[in-house]
C-alpha cells in the first residue's frame, strides 16, 4: 500500500485494487496536491496551474510536449511547468508512479530532479517531509505580484475564435496558428484545459459536482464528467470525495 506520507517501488495505490488516478491533498506546506496512479491508462492533452512533478516508482511512463516525447522509468524524475500543455500517454502494464503539484512560481527545475532521483537511489523510498524540504530548498523566493506572473494566461472568456480573432486583427486561421504557436494548444482546447482548470480548484475547495458543471459553462454533468475523467484520469466526484478525507 502506497502511504502520502512515504512511497516505494513495488507498491499499488489506495484506490480499492483497481488501476486509475487518485488525489489527494498531502497537508505538507509546499504540496499543493498529490496524485497516485496504477495503471497504463492514457489522458487527453492538458495543463496545470502549478508546477508538476511526476516520479515513476516501477515500469515505464512517457509524455508529449510539443513534438517531444519524454519517456521516464523507474526511478526518474521530470518537472513540467505550470501552463505547458502536455499528453501522458499509454505507459507499461507494471506502471506505477506520482505526479506532485506545487504551487505556481519560481523553482530551479534541474535541481529540484536531481535532488529527487538521488533520494530514491539512497532511500529507496520518497517521504513526503523529505520531498518537501527538497521542494522549499529549490524554491526562489518572489512576491505575489511575481506569483500572478507564474499562472497561465487563461481564455475564460465566452467569445468564439472568430470574435477572438477579429478583435486581434487576424483571420481566424492566422489567429488560431499563432496561438498554437505560442500556447502549445489551440484556442479551443485551451480553454477547455483552462475550464477544467478551474472546475479543479472548485472541487478541491468542496464545491458540488453539479454546481462546478454550471459555474465553468458545461453543457450538462454527464459531459463535465467525461471531459474531467478524459484530462485527470478519474471522475469530479471522485476527485472531490478524495480531497474531503
Amino acid at each position: 500500500m502506497i502511504e502520502h506520507s512515504s512511497m516505494r517501488a513495488g507498491t499499488a495505490a489506495p484506490h480499492g485494487g483497481s488501476a486509475g488516478w487518485i488525489y489527494r491533498r498531502p497537508q505538507i506546506e509546499g504540496i499543493s496536491e498529490l496524485g497516485i496512479f496504477d495503471g497504463s491508462q492514457g489522458l487527453a492533452p492538458h495543463f496545470h496551474d502549478e508546477l508538476q512533478i511526476s516520479f515513476v516508482l516501477s515500469g515505464q511512463r512517457a509524455f508529449r510536449m510539443g513534438n517531444e516525447i519524454i519517456v521516464l522509468s523507474a526511478g526518474q524524475c521530470a518537472c513540467i511547468e505550470a501552463g505547458v500543455p502536455h499528453q501522458s500517454l499509454a505507459g507499461s502494464p507494471d506502471l506505477s508512479s506520482f505526479n506532485a503539484y506545487l504551487p505556481p512560481g519560481d523553482y530551479e527545475v534541474a535541481a529540484l530532479t536531481a535532488d529527487i532521483e538521488d533520494l530514491w537511489k539512497t532511500a529507496g523510498c520518497l517521504d513526503m517531509p523529505d520531498l518537501a524540504e527538497i521542494v522549499r530548498r529549490h524554491r526562489r523566493c518572489f512576491d505575489e505580484t511575481e506569483r500572478a506572473k507564474a499562472i497561465p494566461i487563461r481564455t475564460e472568456g465566452r467569445e468564439s475564435v472568430g470574435v477572438l480573432a477579429k478583435r486581434m486583427g487576424q483571420s481566424r486561421e492566422s489567429f488560431s496558428r499563432r496561438f498554437t504557436e505560442r500556447h502549445g494548444m489551440p484556442p479551443h482546447a485551451f480553454r477547455l484545459a483552462a475550464r477544467l482548470n478551474r472546475a479543479r480548484d472548485l472541487l478541491r475547495q468542496g464545491e458540488a459536482v453539479a454546481a462546478v458543471a454550471v459555474e465553468t459553462g458545461f453543457a450538462d454533468q454527464s459531459h463535465f464528467g467525461r471531459l474531467f475523467r478524459r484530462a485527470f484520469g478519474c471522475t469530479p466526484g471522485r476527485y472531490r470525495a478524495n480531497h474531503q478525507i
